[in-house]
Formats: structure tokens, sequence, C-alpha cells
């Protein structure tokens, strides 16, 4: 059991590295932009950004999630040069439409989205980045396949470094205010593609092959709308808080996801290395009905710690990195980060449907978590405000989970998943934790809060460490026999 945790260890680590350098360019970038940005444009931005999530899953035709089942079938390395790079040309399409479509659409956007038809340059501006992105991000799926994440970290960095630098200039040097964030991002991402084709044209001679076309598009398509869906899951949420509460609120519930979704430097990073890693156990069922219920559970301990952590930093942290009138974002940062926890509990759920290439259920399970999340937001939203909004995403997120469980229960999967006594003290604690510490944030001063949210932090991790006994004591064993070897 640990050297499949080495392994998973050692990529995600990498990963992890590579994500928390450009979230902290971010974090340490935020106090610039909140100066010089205000909360309403930060609520256009938001809602600019959900736009364009969108545009790029509808354009995307779902080639993204479909390369690697392709890739990974293929019997040798031309094979799986031809699928990459057929996947790439199939997402140029779909850049090329989605650059289409914003250019004619931009007069409307404009008015719709940055509150004035007379910004349809930005709307095409923005455009042209999306469509940067999703090639560049096509291509780097070649490094992530070959598990070369110090490569893969490095490119995806310096484009978002290069996106922030451009923007500083332009946004507090220049003064061009929204405009330039939109054009600064989009700068960011011409380079990043630059970048990426330089590197991958290196090692890999372009291919297309047209009898890959076909089971590029039947599998990438059906994950079309579920990936709409996730998408409105998580960023659908703006625009509910921007129609009951004000584009102000909005741009404040943006800062909470910003700070929660720093929580996808370990989920990031853990499912960068988790897809490829069960990906090369489909002929190995034994093997993955071993490892693969026991890696749930350690997952759901672990990251619930961070989890946790998030809602105990979420007050100090944003009153730190932010102005004061972005403060009351703190509300929404833990219920964020924990919906991405959930989000990336669901995905470690999935490989029960891969390996018997019923992956159209994915669909209705995600369709059921934004039932739940709409339900959620019409009875959190007004009462509650953005931690309202912010909870039912997290609602939506742990519905996922829940459905997704007693639909591989009842599809009779042969490859067990979950340890369910295990999952189910692993989540029932995180609850218990995760409302003490919101009663500790609404109760008591900071000065007070801190030591008793670290208290809580220890006692929760002293749980989980009891939790994980097998694997406690398959490492401590290895330990000790370390110990004698040295001795």
């Amino acid at each position: 059991m640990l050297q499949p945790l080495a392994q998973l260890g050692r990529s995600t680590l990498i990963y992890g590295l590579g994500l928390a350098a450009g979230r902290l360019l971010s974090l340490l970038t935020l106090p610039i932009f909140t100066r010089y940005l205000s909360a309403t444009e930060f609520g256009l931005i938001a809602l600019l950004l959900l736009a364009g999530m969108v545009a790029r899953q509808a354009c995307g035709l779902g080639i993204g999630g479909a390369a690697g089942i392709v890739y990974f079938r293929a019997a040798d390395a031309s094979g799986r040069a031809a699928a990459l790079w057929t996947a790439a040309m199939l997402t140029g399409l779909g850049a090329l439409a989605l650059l289409g479509l914003a250019w004619l659409a931009a007069p409307a956007l404009g008015g719709v989205l940055l509150d004035g038809a007379e910004r349809a340059g930005l709307i095409r501006w923005h455009a042209l980045g999306l469509a940067a992105g999703m090639l560049a991000e096509m291509l780097l799926l070649r490094l992530q396949f070959e598990s070369r994440p110090a490569a893969f970290v490095l490119l995806s960095v310096g484009q978002g470094a290069t996106g922030l630098a451009l923007s500083y200039l332009l946004v507090v040097e220049a003064g061009f205010g929204i405009a330039g964030w939109i054009v600064g991002n989009c700068g960011g991402a011409l380079l990043g593609l630059l970048a990426v084709l330089l590197v991958v044209l290196a090692g890999c001679r372009p291919a297309f092959d047209r009898h890959l076309v076909r089971p590029l598009l039947t599998s990438g398509l059906p994950l079309v709308p579920g990936g709409l869906l996730t998408l409105l899951l998580f960023q659908g949420a703006t625009y509910a808080v921007a129609r009951e509460a004000g584009l102000a609120v909005a741009g404040q519930f943006s800062i909470a996801l910003q700070f929660g979704a720093g929580m996808m430097l370990l989920t990031g990073a853990f499912g960068n290395a988790w897809y490829p890693y069960f990906q090369s156990h489909a002929g190995r069922p034994e093997e993955a009905a071993r490892q693969f219920p026991r890696l749930v559970s350690a997952y759901a301990f672990g990251f619930g710690l961070a989890a946790l952590a998030f809602f105990a930093v979420a007050r100090p942290l944003v009153a730190l990195l932010t102005e004061a009138g972005f403060h009351a974002a703190y509300r929404g940062v833990g219920w964020s980060a924990l919906a991405y926890y959930l989000l990336a509990l669901w995905s470690m759920l999935l490989p029960a449907l891969y390996f018997a290439r019923e992956t159209w259920l994915v669909l209705p399970v995600q369709a059921a978590a934004v039932v739940y999340a709409a339900g959620g937001h019409v009875l959190l939203l007004p009462a509650l405000g953005l931690e309202g909004a912010a909870m039912a995403v997290a609602l939506g997120a742990g519905g996922m989970v829940a459905t997704q469980l007693l639909a591989n229960r009842l599809r009779g999967y042969r490859l067990p998943m979950t340890e369910p006594g295990r999952l189910l003290a692993a989540l029932s604690a995180l609850a218990v934790a995760v409302l003490t510490q919101r009663a500790i944030d609404e109760s008591l001063a900071l000065p007070l809060a801190l030591p008793a949210s670290a208290a809580l932090l220890a006692a929760y991790a002293a749980v989980g460490w009891r939790g994980l006994g097998r694997e406690r004591l398959a490492l401590t064993t290895r330990l000790r026999a370390r110990g004698q070897l040295r001795a």
C-alpha cells in the first residue's frame, strides 16, 4: 500500500508545488488589484470569467476528457502521439469556432457582461486568450500523461505569471482598469501557448489520424453537458449572488471563491496524478480493488484536514490581503474550499464506471448536484447572503458524492471504490469540525479565535491519524525496519 501512496505522493507534491507557486503569485498581487479595481469591477470580471468558462466547455467538445481515454488505449508511442495531435487539432477547430462566435456576438456580450456595448473589443481580447488557453492545455496533456510533472508545472506557472505581470503593468502602471486586466491575461495566454508549442514540438512530431476523430468525439461530446453542469455548480453561484445582492457582493463572493480555490492547489495536484494512475490500472482489476478503497479513505482524512484549515485561516487571511470592502468575503472561503475537496472526492469514485465504460452515468450525477445546489441557493442565499451561496455550492458537491456512491452501488460495479465505515467516519468528523470552526469565528474575537482554531485542527488531525490505522501501522513498521538496518 505504501508504494502506490509514495508514487502518487511524489507526483502530487510536484504538481502541488507548481500550483502553490501560481496561487501564491495570485495572492500576492490580490492586495494590489483590490486597490486599483473596485468590488463592482471584480463582479464584472467574475461574470466575464463565467461566460468564458461556459464558452470553452462548449467549444472544447469534451476533447480534453476524451484524449486520455484514447491515448491510454493506444498500443505504441506512435499511436499515442497521433491521439494527442488529433485531439489538439480538433481542439484548435473548437477554438476557432469560439473566436468566430465571440467576434460576432461581442457587441451584445459587452452590453450584458461589461456594462457597455462599446467594450466589444474587450470581449474579443478575452476570447483570444480563451482560445490560446484551450490549445495550450490540450498540448500540456502530453506532459501529464507521460508523468513529467516538472515540465508541466513550469509551463503552467510561467503562463500564469506572465499574465499577472502584464495585467499589473496595464492596470497599475498604465491605469487601464478592467481593460488592462483582460488584455494582460490574453497576452499571458498567447505567450504561454507559444512556449508549450516549442516544448511539445521538440519531442513529438505532429500526426493526424482520421480514424481517431470518431472515438474522440463519441467519448468527448457526452462529457460537454457534464462539464457545463459542473461549471454551473461552482461558478453559476456568482450570477445568483449578483441578481440577489448586487455586483458589489458578487465581487466579494468572487474573492471568496478565489481564496477557496486555493484548495485546488492540493486537489488539483492530486487529480493530475490520480487520473493517469488509475487509468494505468485498467488491466489490473485485482490490484485496483485492493488499493483504490484505501486511497479514497486516505484522501478523505488527509485532505479533510486541509479543507478545515481553510475555514480556520480565512478570517485573518482575507483581512490581511484585501481592502476593507472585501473583508466580508471570509465567510465564503471555507465553504468554497470544502466544495473543491468534495469534488475531488467524487472524482475518486469514477474509476469503476470508467473501467465499465459507463461514463454516461456522470451526466445525471452532475445534473443532480446542480439541482441540490439550486435548492440550497433558494433556501440559503436570501437568509445568509454570500455565505449561503457558498454553502449551497458545498451542498451540491456533497450531494454529488452521495449520488455517485448510490449509483455505483445500484450499477453493481465489480470494482469497489470505498471502505464505507472509514469514509463515513472521515466525513462525519469533518462536518462536526467545520460547524465548530464557524461557531468559533462568529463568537470569538480574532485573538481568541486563532488558538481555538489551532486546537480544533490538532484534534481533527488526531482523529484522522487514528482513522488511518492500517496505513499508520504500515508506515511505522517500515520506519522501524529502516532504523534497524541503519543500526
